[in-house]
Order: C-alpha cells, then sequence, then structure tokens
C-alpha cells in the first residue's frame, strides 16, 4: 500500500487504478447509496481518493502500519459520502438517516469518534497516541502493551485517564 501510495504522488497514474481496485467494495457502496446519480457520485468519490493520495504524509503512517492507510481511506470516504448528500439534501429525511448507517451502534461509534479526534490536541502525546491507536485503528490493549513494553493493565489504566481527561474536556464532568 505504502508502495502504491509512493507511486502515484510521483507521477505513476497506472498505480492509482491499483488503489482504486483495493477501496473499489466502499467506492461501489456508497455510490449506490447516494443520493447522486451512480456515476457522478463514482466520479466524487474517484477525485477524492486522488486528492487524499497526493496530500497524505505516509510519515505519519509508518509506526501503525498499512491498516492505519486503509482505515483512513475508508473513513474518508465514509465521510464525503456524508458530505456529498448534507450538501444535496437541505432537509434530512427519515429515509437518508436510515441509509446513513448500517446499525444505529456504527453511528453513536462514529460520532464519539469525531468527538474525541476534535479534543485528542488537548491531551499528552502518549494519551493522544493511546487513544488515536484504540479508537481510530481499533489496536487492541494487548496490542498496545507489546509496543509500549508495558502490561495491559497499564494501557487499561492509561486508557481509563485519559477518556476520563477527554470527558472533562468536552462536558466539563
Amino acid at each position: 500500500m505504502f508502495e502504491t501510495i509512493q507511486r502515484i504522488q510521483n507521477g505513476d497514474k497506472n498505480s492509482f487504478n491499483t488503489l482504486i481496485e483495493r477501496f473499489y467494495p466502499a467506492l461501489n457502496k456508497y455510490s449506490r447509496l447516494s443520493s447522486m446519480e451512480y456515476d457522478d457520485a463514482m466520479n466524487e468519490f474517484l477525485l477524492k481518493i486522488y486528492q487524499l493520495t497526493i496530500k497524505i504524509d505516509l510519515v505519519n503512517f509508518t509506526k501503525l502500519g498499512e491498516g492505519a492507510v486503509i482505515n483512513y481511506y475508508v473513513a474518508s470516504i465514509k465521510n464525503h459520502y456524508i458530505n456529498l448528500n448534507t450538501r444535496s439534501n437541505s432537509s434530512t429525511s427519515v429515509s437518508y438517516i436510515e441509509e446513513l448507517t448500517d446499525e444505529v451502534h456504527n453511528d453513536f461509534e462514529y460520532e464519539t469518534k469525531l468527538l474525541i479526534k476534535e479534543s485528542l490536541d488537548k491531551l499528552s502525546p502518549y494519551q493522544r497516541d493511546l487513544i488515536t491507536k484504540i479508537y481510530f485503528y481499533d489496536f487492541s490493549e494487548v496490542e498496545l502493551s507489546k509496543e509500549y513494553n508495558v502490561t495491559r493493565q497499564a494501557i487499561s489504566n492509561a486508557k481509563i485517564r485519559s477518556l476520563k481527561k477527554l470527558k472533562h474536556l468536552l462536558i466539563g464532568g
């Protein structure tokens, strides 16, 4: 994945097809769900993927791995879907909300992640890294305990402290 992105950033347009093939299921899904015509929506998503690829700084993802890059692209596709439909529909209907999420849990999880992301800059670098890896890149506490060379319980306690700090920052309680 990293090599493909680097080739695209260096001007190799054929590598873009490889990237599109990797994300075609998500692109197809959100193009079909979009309130726009399928071809128009697909073109919007392709343009967005290209813009992301040109701007992405892979240095930020090298420690996190390929999975983090994949999650970044999928989340960006979903966010672009939301933005496209919000722009094209001036009023939100019940059917639009039903199409927006596959289940209520995913919608709640998405909103929670957005709120956390906005508050992360107020955390210490360690706390920010920990919360980012757990909630944005789906690292387990066991994986993080191995990475930081501490116990799983230490990671769990740090996560709890970080979440309490975020709660305090977000709602003052």
